[in-house]
């Protein structure tokens, strides 16, 4: 590389800057982020989420598949 003393000190110059942000990362889990009624709240949120759109798709695909087969179209 032609500029590989300046990559490895701005990559130094990174690790430095984060190392304190990766130990904050390493302490928590998920157990001590979450709190009791956060997993039931994402669940149904997905479900409002991705339902409505799944019986969308399905609606459509039936729609067409009885425009090809029944009618002839």
């Amino acid at each position: 590389m032609i500029f590989k003393s300046r990559f490895d000190r701005s990559i130094d110059h990174v690790k430095e800057k984060m190392k304190d942000r990766e130990r904050t990362y390493d302490r928590d889990d998920m157990s001590q982020i979450m709190e009791k009624g956060d997993k039931r709240a994402m669940i149904i949120a997905a479900l409002i989420t991705i339902v409505p759109l799944v019986l969308i798709i399905l609606l459509v695909l039936s729609l067409l598949a009885y425009l090809f087969i029944v009618r002839g179209w």
